[in-house]
């Protein structure tokens, strides 16, 4: 008899909170849908320092006033990367009505001469922009055929130059501090690389092989031709296993 009761006050609590979870579910569909109270009010931008803050918005197709479950973060997510300036893009949920989108920027690394123009890359070579003018601060590399080119796609290039590895000499530069000092980048010969300093000395650095140890040298060579009071001239590691400096005029 006992056991009998139990099982009849044990159904009745199930079938209580059965009836309380639909009466729950129904009550948060309908407020989810059917109000306001879900509906995006905010959209906060995080890591955007090229891109201002209605282009990312303008990019991700959402709008103010969607309903928070209704909006695709993946659709939005390919939206925004497709703009060439974006590396990453993550966006959130952020209850009951926000959105926060974190972004992760494609930097520019150095710029070519292109026609009448100039293309600026990243640091992993891709397209990010094609403008009329040079900005400052950053590296001119010249002498490099252009096989094709693409906004936010890879540069294509003539004549087998491995771009990456001139990238990785820039990057090497930087380390070192020598990047300040440059002018510009110079491929003569498909492969031969000069670099050009703003003191007026040129470091004819032939192959990008052993890269390392040529910068090393020059930087030991520089400081010496300082000390000597000596601005025009070549450091040369094209002609032989040990590097040699030829005064401008011999």
């Amino acid at each position: 008899m006992a056991n009998s009761i139990e099982r009849k006050v044990r159904k009745k609590k199930i079938g209580l909170i059965t009836i309380l979870l639909i009466f729950l579910t129904s009550t948060f569909i309908i407020l989810s849908t059917k109000t306001d109270f879900f509906n995006v009010s905010e959209i906060i931008v995080q890591g955007n320092n090229v891109l201002d803050y209605e282009k990312v918005i303008l990019a991700s197709g959402l709008n103010y006033g969607e309903n928070i479950f209704k909006i695709r973060t993946k659709e939005a997510k390919e939206n925004i990367l497709s703009h060439p300036y974006v590396k990453s893009v993550n966006i959130k949920r952020v209850f009951p009505n926000k959105l926060a989108i974190t972004i992760e920027e494609r930097k520019e690394t150095l710029i070519i001469p292109y026609l009448e123009s100039y293309i600026y890359l990243d640091d992993k070579g891709y397209v990010l922009n094609l403008l009329a003018y040079k900005k400052e601060g950053l590296l001119e590399v010249e002498g490099i055929n252009i096989n094709s080119i693409s906004i936010g796609k890879k540069l294509l290039l003539e004549d087998d130059v491995d771009l990456e590895k001139i990238i990785d000499l820039i990057k090497d530069c930087k380390k070192i501090d020598l990047y300040r000092e440059i002018e510009k980048v110079k491929l003569d010969n498909k492969s031969n690389v000069v670099i050009y300093l703003k003191s007026g000395i040129k470091v004819a650095f032939g192959h990008l092989n052993n890269v390392k140890y040529k910068l090393s040298f020059t930087i030991k060579i520089l400081d010496d031709l300082k000390h000597k009071g000596i601005s025009k001239g070549t450091i040369h590691f094209d002609k032989g296993d040990s590097p040699i400096f030829i005064p401008e005029g011999n």
